[in-house]
């Protein structure tokens, strides 16, 4: 209700702003004289709050340069904060747009929009990779849902998601929600990893209708689609622990 903001920009603007509801005008603390020289001209265009401490923020620059274009800034809570260049071995010179972390392992996992697709670190930024799932297009913003759903906005591509196994509340230890065959011509099967205190299912058409939904007796369910029109669906799975969606062809 009443939150710490940061603002950034061109010049590698730094602002804060405690109390941001409530704070009257003149109140934000300015770290432009705390950025490293390294990164003092370029463009701050996203920053990251660490979901587990409002005080440990992520930084992205946009500009071309083969300064560090992802950093992490610890104590932002004093007038001295910490700055580390976690660009590890993203291509020297890549623009990032955008951030995200993991809502499970927000210190470990982050995603990197860039001007040439997705990259993805599991180490806190020492080392990188390109997901290879995603176009080489510039990714404007990034959205990690809870169910460990990414969702990416590109720049002439559209929108993707992808569902990232290890960057959710997936049941731990065990296989993902199976729905087999697809596509099927008579019955879908969806099989859960283990006995659910509650599931249930929907299923939509391509236009975003519910066709139908129904609810787990057990760990298992088998779907009659018989009656369906040939064409693309969405099956939505529901439990007390995750929420996936998977897109079926029914022939």
């Amino acid at each position: 209700t009443n939150p710490v903001v940061y603002s950034g920009g061109s010049g590698a603007q730094l602002y804060k702003f405690e109390n941001a509801a409530t704070s009257a005008q003149g109140a934000e603390v300015v770290y432009n004289s705390k950025i490293p020289a390294a990164i003092t001209d370029d463009f701050l265009n996203c920053i990251l709050i660490s979901p587990k401490n409002k005080y440990t923020i992520y930084l992205a620059f946009s500009n071309f340069s083969n300064n560090g274009r992802v950093w992490k800034v610890t104590g932002m809570d004093g007038n001295n904060p910490v700055f580390t260049n976690i660009s590890g071995n993203l291509p020297p010179g890549l623009p990032v747009n955008y951030l995200a972390t993991s809502p499970k392992y927000p210190e470990a996992h982050l995603f990197a929009g860039t001007d040439f697709g997705l990259y993805v670190s599991s180490d806190s930024g020492k080392t990188w990779a390109k997901e290879t799932r995603v176009p080489n297009v510039a990714i404007h913003e990034i959205k990690m849902r809870d169910d460990g759903i990414l969702f990416l906005y590109t720049h002439g591509r559209g929108m993707w998601a992808l569902q990232l196994k290890e960057a959710g509340p997936l049941f731990p230890n065990s296989q993902e929600i199976n729905i087999y065959p697809n596509p099927s011509k008579t019955v879908i099967n969806i099989a859960l990893p283990e006995v659910p205190t509650s599931a249930s299912y929907i299923i939509y058409d391509s236009r975003g209708r519910k066709i139908r939904e129904a609810q787990f007796a057990n760990s298992s369910v088998v779907v009659n689609v018989e009656d369906l029109s040939g064409g693309y669906y969405f099956i939505k799975v529901l439990t007390n622990k995750t929420t996936v969606t998977k897109k079926v062809l029914i022939l």
